[in-house]
């Protein structure tokens, strides 16, 4: 299983144990409104994390994610899955908003022998988990419900190095990896509109915008060595932008 399809099982986990909570809290009162909605869709995040990594002139690799060209094409979108929750009272002027966005993704880079200089494989791999608590208000307008929310945000950033001689061995040899990981509070604000498709299911698009600053953190040395000039990672933002798909349902049903 890659890692990417690893995420989105656990990250699909999560959300089903989270609704199936909150589901059963909205049953033991009448007077609960709210609605449960899953997000499928794409991140985009800072340049910084670009998952190719860059060459300068002559082909050497030089730091990742500094400014420049890239080759092949940098990426900064990353596929996102996730959770929207909003629970409270009819007589609440604004309700409680949890969500949950995990989004990864990652790149290789092929790089080629320079004179007496190997050429070897780069695979990056990254990964964001947003955990975001706030208010978040709802407008049915028959049948039609926009939304908007703002609230905190606590955000964990994970990137990982894997290197590897591609003439050794029938798939490449490992000769290196390493990993880093750092997390940061901050704020993010949203809307979307759904569309009601029954009594509970409802179906829309939303926008998020996220922000929290990563510090820079040294990548720790799994095993063997990593290229020149890939030893920190360098303050980063951990939020973004993301559109996605929303699909869900509402409580209590009308």
């Amino acid at each position: 299983m890659s890692r990417v399809m690893s995420i989105v099982v656990r990250s699909a986990c999560l959300t089903l144990a989270v609704s199936g909570a909150i589901g059963v809290a909205s049953v033991s009162a009448s007077t609960d409104v709210g609605s449960i909605n899953f997000t499928l869709g794409y991140k985009k995040l800072d340049s910084e994390w670009n998952l190719n990594q860059r060459l300068n002139g002559q082909g050497q690799p030089v730091d990742a994610w500094t400014v420049g060209d890239s080759m092949p094409k940098e990426r900064v979108y990353q596929p996102a899955l996730g959770l929207e929750t909003t629970w409270g009272r009819k007589t609440w002027p604004v309700q409680i908003a949890f969500d949950i966005l995990n989004a990864a993704d990652d790149g290789i880079s092929h790089m080629p022998q320079i004179f007496t200089t190997p050429g070897y494989d780069l695979r990056l791999r990254a990964h964001t988990l947003e955990l975001g608590l706030g208010a978040r208000r709802a407008f049915d307008l028959k049948g039609i419900t926009p939304y908007v929310g703002a609230g905190g945000l606590w955000v964990h950033g994970k990137v990982a190095i894997e290197v590897s001689d591609p003439n050794s061995g029938q798939f490449g040899t490992p000769t290196g990896s390493a990993h880093m990981s750092n997390s940061a509070f901050g704020y993010w604000f949203g809307g979307g509109i759904t569309r009601r498709l029954g009594p509970r299911l409802q179906m829309g698009l939303a926008y998020r915008f996220s922000k929290a600053t990563l510090p820079a953190q040294a990548f720790t040395v799994d095993s063997g060595s990593l290229p020149p000039g890939m030893t920190t990672f360098p303050e980063v933002d951990g939020g973004g932008r993301t559109i996605h798909l929303v699909v869900g349902w509402s409580f209590p049903s009308h």
